[in-house]
Formats: C-alpha cells, structure tokens, sequence
C-alpha cells in the first residue's frame, strides 16, 4: 500500500473538493447546492444530520400543538357534559390519549439522546 493511500482514507470514488477546496465525502443527498461534506466535520456540522434534527424540531413542534389541542378539546367537552356520562368519559379519554402521546414522544427524544453520540441538540 503507497504512503498516498495511507495519508488520505477517503476511497477515490467517495472523494470531491468542497466550496472551500477542502477534500470531501460525496453524499448522495444535495444539500443547500453541494453534494460535498468536509473531510473531518463532526457529527454536529454534518449537513445531512442538521436536517434531521431541524425535523426533529419541526415534529417537536407539531406534537405540542396536538397534546395542547387534545387538552383544550378534552377541557371542553368536560366543561359542556352537563352531567353526560358518556361525553364526560370521552372528555377524559381524550384528555389521557394527549398526555400519553406527550409521554410517548418524550421517551421517543430520551432514547434517541441516548442512542446518538452527543446528544440530538448537541
């Protein structure tokens, strides 16, 4: 094996020059008009990894959104049962299946953090 070979490990196939004349990985996944990552960027600085976590926090987001929903539905229904037992026994289901949903995706973001070296949020 030549002394070349050693001082770059990036195969020839997978190699590119960034927008800054850095050697790179290929990536199959154009971002923002390059299909280059710098040879060394940290898991953080990764591009394809930034969208990930940008749509973690877009899901995040949305999930919020849902459960408040959900309480403020159920809230609702509660205050208008007027002595309904099915509308106020529905009234609490929704109010339980928002707060379960909630717990859920809190467990979801844990186990990621755990699973990904560094954490989602860095």
């Amino acid at each position: 094996m030549s002394n070349a070979a050693l001082a770059n490990p990036i195969p020839q196939n997978l190699r590119c020059t960034t927008s800054s004349g850095e050697q790179g990985i290929k990536t199959s996944i154009a971002l923002v008009g390059e299909r280059c990552i710098e040879n060394g960027s940290t898991f953080q600085t990764n591009p394809i990894v930034q969208v990930l976590v940008a749509v973690l926090a877009l899901f995040a987001g949305g999930v919020g959104l849902v459960v408040v929903g959900g309480i403020v539905w159920g809230g609702f229904l509660y205050m208008t049962a007027r002595g309904n037992s099915s509308q106020t026994q529905q009234a609490i289901t929704v109010i339980i299946n928002a707060c379960v949903g909630l717990l859920l995706f809190i467990f979801m973001f844990a186990i990621l953090n755990f699973i990904i070296p560094g954490g989602i949020l860095g």
